[in-house]
């Protein structure tokens, strides 16, 4: 039979043990899959604000919000574990959209690996063109989330500016994409310099990129990142 003493220092290590799985950081694979489903929840919540923008902004009711419910939508966001479509639930690779009781502001709910949530915000803008810099700010994080699937795609590469756009690499990667449009005029959102539309630029090591929205009412709304490596079985 062990001592006391063998046995407190068996213990010792299990405590130790136990902790350090605890904290263990989520694998390769659940951190990229973690970024795409936070891709479609951007690309949801560009589809809601839309519903919205054509209905005064009164947002959806919930039971709009799935893929049979309605919701004017040309691609329904996929689950990036099972490659289904998205649904509303409260577990990996689930959503839950929450509308304000006045039905002028919600919040989108998803749940990532780990336990843990992606949450994004809508509300009613005070006036038509702070919602049209609003909607432009939701492309390009759309945008920016599609640069980063692209250059995890490409071993770690980043896309030129020429392919940062509906018709580009960047816009036809995987075939299904919702590219975001410009609210001033409706047409996908372009590099350009007008209000609604935007700049990609990357760096000249070719690690990092800049996207640059240019707004109505403001100073540039500026997104950062840096290139992202594949990971086996990723899917967008």
């Amino acid at each position: 039979m062990p001592s006391p003493r063998a046995l407190a220092a068996l213990l010792v290590l299990l405590v130790a043990l136990g902790a350090g799985a605890a904290v263990c950081p989520p694998t390769a694979g659940a951190t990229t899959r973690d970024e795409l489903m936070k891709t479609s929840l951007v690309a949801l919540q560009g589809a809601i604000e839309k519903d919205a923008a054509a209905r005064m902004f009164v947002y959806a009711h919930p039971k709009s919000v799935s893929p049979s419910g309605g919701l004017a939508i040309a691609f329904w966001p996929r689950d990036p574990w099972t490659g289904r479509r998205l649904m509303p639930g409260a577990t990996q690779g689930h959503y839950r959209y929450v509308r304000a009781h006045d039905y002028r502001s919600y919040e989108l709910i998803g749940y990532l690996s780990g336990g843990r949530t992606f949450v994004v915000k809508g509300r009613m803008a005070h006036t038509p063109t702070l919602a049209y810099d609003h909607r432009g700010e939701e492309g390009l994080n759309l945008i920016f989330q599609y640069v980063k699937t692209w250059s995890r795609a490409h071993d770690g590469r980043l896309p030129t500016a020429a392919m940062v756009s509906r018709d580009g690499a960047v816009g036809r990667q995987g075939g299904d994409l919702l590219w975001p449009s410009n609210p001033w005029d409706h047409r996908p959102m372009m590099q350009r310099d007008d209000p609604g539309s935007f700049a990609y630029a990357r760096s000249t090591d070719g690690k990092t990129f800049t996207l640059n929205l240019h707004q109505a009412l403001s100073e540039d709304y500026i997104l950062q990142g840096t290139a992202a490596k594949t990971t086996a079985g990723d899917r967008l």
